[in-house]
């Protein structure tokens, strides 16, 4: 590419990533003329894009698209989620409170205008208010000022070492576009400055999308990317094995064999990406007591669940991070199924007896979603815990989980390279949770926030992840597998973006 990022001594991160103070952006986006061209490719999402508009839609599908038509300041990308400068081409953090970022000289929009600071300081205000989709992200902004055409300064009410990693999903959208059309007329027509424009978009059928042939960074392959969003698994597989598609996600279990199988396609694995996180209500009997959290912890058997129902396609988890994330504590229980315990841990509450609940739970929130929970059910049944499983439409879910109208329920969240947002997106944290509360982990929290070195904010998030584990916040199983069945003929294998593997990938060739 050419140009690096420099970055601030202060500045951290919570991840394996190196310090040095130079970071390079992966290999496709310094050099797509490397793979050979493609002239266009057909890939099968798991549903449609409600809206182009990075501010009004925070759904996979959309981000998807928002990723390859926009851009953000910076970006965390590949299986290291390595720093990659997008629009900002360095920054620094000179007070624990102002941040400043020089920006990439001579960007276009898709539109032939350029790219300046008045854009991203638009974009920024209006991701700031009441109706945007990404305004927790700028919560601490009080002020931004432009220093000169390519050069923003933004000022924050507290320090907040984890912003970089925050702001992965801010993508700039441009001032006169966004001004003139407002958020429904954006959501259709964006103008962004990313390796690929929108071309075509007829609802409920395909969106099409062309290489900008003026971008930043070169002409990038494909040339073209069609994008359908098929809810069915069986056909999108029949599209792949038909060779109408390069690319299909959410291949299921039970047809891995198959794709794997046929000499034309081949399955490719993201390893124990996604964990289902089942939430305790602690502010609601029986589960305030710690003990009662503990037990059930002890009662289910997660090696049954990801060698037999997920036939391998998973990894066993107990808690929050995985052993591999440098958020996980070493010292935190390691959870495993011991039904003495379990009984014993249910006694000292007690609940010798045993009790019932109602599992609040989202449809069609994990792979074999049905399967699992009711092994769940039948394991906990084994200590004397009744379970009722009562699944809900996404509509009338989202609301009950968020004003805490449960006993016990589930969120879901990626394997992602900041630790903060992973806590805080769930809610644990006490100062935003209607489900649970520990003034050691909201002070463990706050501290790391406010500490930029990489070593000691580790460590500090790791006393977080040890907290959350003893506390058993919730009920931890298995991460899933990702899946996607794609055609040979089109070298592909996930890159992953925004610093959260699974879904969230590149449609770019692999090198």
């Amino acid at each position: 590419m050419g140009e690096h990022a420099h970055i601030n001594r202060r500045h951290f991160l919570t991840s394996t990533l190196a310090t040095s103070a130079v970071l390079a952006a992966p290999a496709w986006a310094q050099a797509p003329a490397t793979v050979r061209s493609v002239e266009q490719i057909t890939v099968l999402q798991l549903d449609e894009v409600a809206s182009l508009d990075p501010l009004a839609d925070f759904t996979n599908p959309g981000l998807q698209m928002h990723a390859h038509i926009l851009e953000p300041l910076i970006d965390f990308t590949g299986p290291d989620f390595k720093m990659t400068p997008k629009l900002a081409l360095s920054w620094d953090n000179p007070t624990p409170t102002r941040w400043r970022f020089k920006l990439r000289p001579n960007v276009t929009w898709h539109d032939g205008t350029p790219f300046t600071a008045e854009d991203v300081k638009y974009t920024l205000e209006t991701a700031k208010g009441p109706t945007s989709v990404k305004n927790r992200y700028l919560a601490r902004v009080q002020k931004i000022d432009i220093l000169d055409p390519l050069t923003i300064q933004v000022e924050l009410n507290a320090a907040y070492a984890p912003l970089l990693g925050s702001w992965v999903y801010l993508y700039i959208v441009q001032k006169k576009a966004y001004e003139a059309g407002g958020t429904a007329e954006f959501g259709k027509k964006p103008v962004g400055t990313g390796p690929y424009r929108l071309v075509e978009w007829q609802k409920q059928q395909q969106l099409v999308l062309e290489a900008y042939d003026k971008h930043w960074n070169g002409l990038h392959t494909p040339k073209r990317i069609v994008v359908r969003g098929i809810r069915e698994a069986g056909t999108r597989l029949a599209e792949l094995q038909t060779g109408r598609a390069d690319i299909a996600f959410g291949v299921p279990i039970e047809l891995a064999k198959t794709v794997e199988s046929n000499p034309q396609l081949k399955l490719v694995v993201q390893e124990g990406v996604r964990p289902p996180y089942f939430v305790f209500n602690s502010k609601k009997p029986p589960f305030e007591d710690r003990r009662v959290r503990q037990a059930m912890n002890y009662a289910v058997d997660r090696e049954g669940i990801v060698k037999g129902i997920l036939q391998g396609y998973g990894e066993v988890r107990t808690g929050p991070f995985s052993p591999t994330q440098a958020a996980f504590s070493p010292a935190g229980p390691q959870y495993k199924l011991d039904l003495d315990r379990a009984r014993a841990l249910l006694k000292e509450a007690g609940k010798d007896g045993g009790f019932s609940f109602t599992w609040l739970l989202r449809k069609d929130f994990m792979v074999k979603d049905e399967e699992i929970m009711q092994a769940l059910a039948n394991q906990l049944g084994k200590v004397g815990i009744k379970v009722n499983l009562q699944f809900l439409e996404s509509s009338v879910y989202t609301p009950r989980y968020a004003n805490g109208e449960f006993e016990m329920s589930v969120n879901a969240w990626g394997k992602s390279l900041e630790a903060d947002s992973v806590i805080t997106g769930l809610r644990w944290l006490s100062e935003n949770s209607k489900f649970y509360g520990n003034p050691q982990v909201d002070a463990a929290i706050a501290k790391a926030r406010a500490t930029f070195g990489m070593p000691e904010r580790t460590l500090v998030y790791q006393e977080a992840d040890r907290l959350l584990r003893e506390d058993a916040v919730g009920l931890f199983t298995h991460a899933q597998s990702e899946l996607y069945g794609t055609n040979r003929r089109y070298p592909w294998q996930p890159w992953a973006y925004a610093g959260n593997a699974g879904l969230l990938t590149y449609y770019i060739p692999k090198a």
